[in-house]
């Protein structure tokens, strides 16, 4: 019976730890070298339904930068931006949250199943829209930056809210009504006024995808582009010699 008992409780601590898994895919370290893409925007958030702000401040709004480490686990890796061997590009998704400097593990989950559960199935296509669509990895401009930080930022706090038929109404999202909103002070106006423009210029029921996974630990998620691990040339040239030989034994079969 001590027996019996003593593999039910083996087997529910393994449940727990596969539910404590779930939506994990991999991992790795990176250190963040923070916003270096973007400007400073004044933004309010409230979730709580109440009529006190959860945030209520000035923040910079753009592309961060990180410097990858080690695959821990997994085969997803963040594509490298251009011109480097280890940095990489990525934007915030949680905005209550910060981040420090200093390597870091990180979690790799589908954008869907972030810590906080911010975003839905919808949500994270239309943020895969609108990251192809800016190629946002790569963007080098302070204003477009930091415009598409807002507009993650407005997808994962208001998208829910006019989401239908399977994708986000993208007419519907606005920077200055819902749970997020941006000050309409003239300071920011060239920043809202860009974001705006690229909203109006997306089709989140048929623009491409791009491949986004979040990074997520006790700080502030993120949001990148992944791929899978890059086979090295070694293997390449392997798996090419073993095409070849293939193609040989093919001919003399036939000539047999």
């Amino acid at each position: 019976m001590k027996v019996f008992a003593a593999v039910i409780a083996v087997a529910l601590l393994l449940t727990a730890a596969g539910v404590a898994e779930a939506g994990k895919i991999g991992e790795f370290s990176a250190s963040s070298k923070g916003v270096v893409t973007g400007d400073q925007v004044r933004v309010f958030l409230n979730t709580d339904a109440d009529a006190d702000w959860e945030v209520d401040s000035k923040v910079t709004a753009g592309r961060f930068e990180f410097e990858f480490g080690t695959l821990l686990s997994g085969d997803i890796v963040p594509v490298k931006k251009s011109g480097t061997t280890d940095r990489f590009s990525t934007y915030c998704i949680e905005l209550t949250d910060t981040i420090s400097g200093g390597s870091m593990n990180w979690d790799v989950v589908d954008p869907v199943n972030n810590s906080g559960g911010e975003v839905s199935a919808v949500e994270s296509d239309a943020l895969k829209v609108l990251w192809q669509d800016q190629n946002a990895g790569e963007i080098t401009d302070t204003t477009t930056a930091a415009a598409v930080q807002l507009l993650i930022w407005e997808i994962v706090y208001d998208g829910a809210a006019v989401s239908g038929g399977g994708y986000l109404n993208s007419s519907a999202l606005s920077l200055t009504g819902g749970d997020f909103q941006v000050s309409t002070h003239t300071d920011y106006a060239s920043i809202v006024s860009k974001a705006n423009t690229i909203l109006s210029g997306l089709d989140f029921e048929n623009d491409p995808l791009a491949d986004l996974y979040g990074m997520i630990n006790d700080s502030q998620d993120q949001l990148f582009e992944g791929e899978l691990v890059p086979l090295p040339s070694s293997a390449l040239a392997g798996m090419a010699f073993l095409g070849m030989l293939a193609l040989v034994r093919i001919r003399r079969k036939r000539q047999l």
